[in-house]
């Protein structure tokens, strides 16, 4: 697409972006699960995440794009049939949902309408509703992981149905995770783990949970070992399967025309290989960014925001070319790189607020938690008890809130606070606003060639066609002996009577 619309100079720009960002994406991918599994197995998550990308280089070399989506539903079965083990194993022995529902509820982690307008506010309403749109459309409208799938599909209505499928799954495990989070919550709400330093980070805190609550259980954290590891493999699968598509496609294929079947499919293999330890050599910068979610998030809306916004540009504007596009692209690329960037250096030196809801640890005198061995024996647990306090840890948080206190009104610290979850936002729209700016710096300079009608999105094309019918004529081919404003209106109606038969599907 970006090179029917654009050319080729946007489109080999958007793939080199598109392998930076898979290549960090699965490093971040495996991490975080490899440290979840450090905490279960005892063993240490660099060697974990070495056996995760062997495995996975393995079968998705050797299978392609059927290997890895065949794989990826029986590790989505796997990971949800784990979660609702935890969730209600770990519930009931709290005393049932009420229970972990009143825990929440009585330290404000219930408030689900949070209607604060600051964008520098890290959950509200807004962020979830607005700022988690940004962050997953790009997923599925910005990625080669995700847009070969639905190219592999028959028809249209084949992608429709399996989205409708996705979306009832993703709400089912998202659900889990929540509800997971506040089952942790219930149990240690009076002895923090990370605040006492039972575990490093916060994502070790689910581990830790299984190892408490189904340590005693032979075979139950297994289930847990084979969600966690499931989750990795599929994401690391479906990138690995990825990058050989794009390398071989926009590289490979117009280098070498003429290549056999046999002899690329040999290359891309080759590929996977050299994909798979590149990231693995990620995985040593990823362990210096802190929380694996809001790392994760930070780079997809620095990379797939300003990709979102180049597509959607193109789409909806049809003054929108080449030249334009391209620095508008690098321009948000840069902007987004700078709050992302300068956002986690601020917070490395305790410059932003600490926004995370308080956590007590009022109640671990004579507390028992169990952290795993060196052996590999899954069900096998060592106590650990809990005498004394941590004034140091308390001294340091302080530390951190005065330095911010003392930094909280300068303009740069008030921008670097905006949430990350708006990153993804920010990066879409500053892409769509520096390229609609220099495209019309540059049309003003040279001619570029009218765009195809099929390059438009239909309702967006009547409604500048219906305001603009002159400029529209000059700037959008039609196909042969059609009208330009009939076929606009045809295609508006088409869109609008499939979206009311969606709706009241």
């Amino acid at each position: 697409y970006f090179e029917l619309r654009y050319n080729v100079t946007v489109r080999r720009t958007i793939s080199i972006i598109s392998i930076v960002y898979l290549i960090f994406y699965m490093a971040i991918a495996v991490y975080g699960p490899a440290l979840a599994l450090s905490q279960v197995t005892g063993f240490s998550h660099r060697y974990l995440v070495a056996a995760i990308f062997v495995v996975c280089i393995f079968y998705s070399s050797l299978g392609g794009l059927k290997a890895v989506v065949w794989t990826d539903t029986l590790q989505a079965l796997i990971m949800m049939a784990s979660l609702m083990v935890i969730v209600i194993k770990g519930a009931s022995d709290i005393g049932g949902f009420s229970v972990v529902w009143k825990r929440a509820q009585d330290t404000g982690r219930t408030g689900f309408l949070n209607l604060d307008p600051d964008p520098r506010t890290r959950h509200t309403f807004w962020t979830s509703i607005i700022g988690m749109y940004f962050v997953w459309l790009p997923l599925y409208a910005a990625t080669q992981a995700n847009i070969q799938r639905f190219a592999a599909m028959p028809n249209i209505q084949t992608v429709r149905r399996a989205l409708l499928i996705n979306m009832i799954g993703l709400y089912i495990t998202i659900g889990l995770c929540f509800t997971a989070g506040l089952v942790i919550f219930a149990r240690y709400h009076d002895c923090d783990p990370v605040t006492r330093k039972t575990v490093d980070t916060a994502d070790q805190l689910l581990p830790l949970f299984v190892m408490d609550v189904l340590g005693e259980y032979r075979g139950l954290p297994g289930i847990f070992v084979a969600g966690i590891t499931s989750a990795s493999l599929s994401s690391v699968s479906s990138g690995l399967n990825a990058l050989a598509a794009i390398i071989t496609e926009d590289y490979i294929k117009k280098w070498v025309p003429d290549i056999s079947d046999s002899r690329l499919s040999t290359i891309a293999k080759i590929i996977s290989v050299v994909c798979g330890l590149l990231s693995f050599g990620f995985i040593f910068a990823a362990e210096q960014m802190g929380n694996v979610f809001s790392a994760g998030i930070s780079i997809l809306g620095m990379i797939l925001g300003p990709t979102l916004g180049i597509f959607t540009l193109g789409m909806f504007f049809p003054w929108a070319n080449a030249r334009g596009a391209l620095l508008g692209l690098f321009c948000s690329l840069g902007f987004i790189g700078f709050i992302g960037v300068g956002s986690a250096i601020a917070q490395n030196q305790g410059l932003l607020p600490d926004q995370r809801l308080s956590l007590s640890t009022a109640g671990c005198l004579n507390e028992t938690f169990f952290t795993e061995t060196s052996s590999p024996d899954f069900h096998s647990t060592t106590p650990i008890q809990f005498l004394s306090q941590q004034p140091e840890l308390e001294d340091t948080l302080i530390i951190k809130q005065l330095t911010w206190k003392e930094n909280k009104d300068s303009p740069l610290i008030k921008f670097l606070s905006v949430s990350f979850i708006w990153n993804s936002a920010y990066g879409c729209l500053s892409a769509i606003l520096f390229g609609l700016l220099f495209s019309l710096i540059f049309s003003r300079i040279r001619d570029y060639p009218q765009v195809h009608e099929d390059y438009l999105s239909p309702p967006l094309l009547w409604m500048w066609t219906y305001a603009f019918p002159k400029q529209m004529k000059r700037l959008v081919t039609m196909s042969e002996h059609h009208d330009i404003s009939l076929v606009a209106k045809e295609n508006l109606q088409t869109s609008l009577s499939v979206n009311s038969c969606v709706s009241r599907f």
